[in-house]
């Protein structure tokens, strides 16, 4: 199945924006009363869950479709390409792949986490629980994508082409799991199809919860992105399409909070999707306003916390199985082959050197 999206040129996008800001201007002149709605923002975020009302700007969801072609192609994947691949296309069941703008290089010298993110990889390929699964690294252009902060679509967002490419490349492929470089496994015993199965059973959200299996197009670890676990539908069609999409919106279009009138971190006025917590932003702001992006979106874990009672970033992973992805795995070793992991993935955005510990454990294994 090809995945027909969007293709906005760069030169179109200038257009687009223009375009965005006018409307803006003059909604704000016209009809500013039917310009925000004060609702009650609800736990997709810690940040912004339980402060009380907050304003949502509601003509995004317009500006998102009146930026889209009336004709569909392929959303534009000229800024990145395939560096690495192991698997079969053509008989994957799944994919597990990442993106940089960095390589892994062979060199022993002057080794990055890219080099033992993808040390990873090919060692994850051999262990025969993944003998069905592929596995891609794909390169960000700088050509098309920045990390200085500055004007230009943060490198952050190539996960969102790359999904694209996987989708179409890898037609038998039912479940994909993108990972961010500093992201990996921690354990060998499941697959992205095994991941998907445990967390789409909707039995761990109280007395709201229905007993059944869902099937949504993606299920992400509220509020963090550095995994992403996709499952092939129309729905995942729609959610790239208008994630992507959203990279064009102004800085109104966002979540603020009504005591301070502080904007949701990650679409600055100066630097919307240049900041490098946009793309996470923009799906946080788009699971919050669009009815159709939410029914698409399971945001797990769905237990909270028995310390804070929060269900976002738990500080506690082992009462949230299942849970996708950990951002506080302690100050000790990089994690990997827990008997019960509580978290699928380990991310180590702020203790990146703890990729090498893993790497190292898997020598061993």
């Amino acid at each position: 199945m090809t995945l027909f999206l969007p293709y906005i040129s760069h030169s179109g996008e200038a257009k687009i924006r223009r375009s965005l800001r006018k409307q803006t201007a003059l909604r704000k002149t016209k009809s500013f009363g039917q310009r925000l709605i004060i609702i009650s923002v609800i736990s997709f975020s810690g940040v912004i869950s339980e402060v009380g009302p907050s304003v949502l700007y509601t003509n995004n969801i317009h500006a998102i479709k009146n930026a889209i072609a009336p004709s569909p192609s392929l959303i534009d994947t000229s800024g990145i390409k395939i560096t690495f691949k192991l698997g079969n296309p053509g008989t994957c069941v799944d994919v597990i792949y990442t993106c940089d703008g960095r390589i892994p290089t062979s060199t022993a010298e002057n080794r990055s986490i890219v080099d033992a993110s993808w040390d990873i990889m090919v060692k994850m390929s051999q262990i025969p629980k993944f003998n069905q699964t592929c596995f891609v690294f794909f390169q960000l252009s700088s050509q098309y994508f920045t990390t200085n902060g500055r004007d230009g679509l943060h490198m952050v967002w190539g996960r969102l082409p790359a999904t694209a490419m996987v989708l179409s490349i890898f037609q038998e492929a039912q479940h994909m799991l993108y990972l961010d470089t500093d992201a990996v496994f921690s354990s060998s015993k499941y697959t992205p199809t095994d991941m998907y199965h445990q967390l789409s059973f909707d039995k761990y959200g109280g007395p709201n919860a229905t007993g059944q299996h869902l099937s949504p197009a993606l299920i992400v670890n509220k509020p963090m992105t550095g995994a992403l676990l996709w499952k092939r539908s129309n729905g995942m069609n729609l959610v790239i399409q208008r994630w992507w999409a959203s990279r064009l919106l102004n800085s109104t279009q966002n979540l603020f909070l009504n005591t301070t009138n502080r904007p949701f971190h990650g679409w600055a006025a100066k630097n919307t999707a240049s900041n490098k917590m946009s793309e996470q932003n923009r799906l946080i702001y788009l699971f919050k306003v669009d009815p159709e992006f939410n029914k698409q979106v399971w945001p797990v874990p769905r237990a909270p916390s028995f310390k804070t009672n929060t269900s976002s970033c738990p500080e506690d992973v082992r009462f949230h199985f299942p849970c996708l992805q950990n951002d506080r795995s302690g100050s000790g070793e990089g994690v990997w082959n827990e008997d019960e992991p509580s978290c699928f993935i380990n991310h180590y955005a702020d203790k990146k050197h703890k990729v090498y510990d893993v790497l190292a454990k898997l020598d061993l294994h």
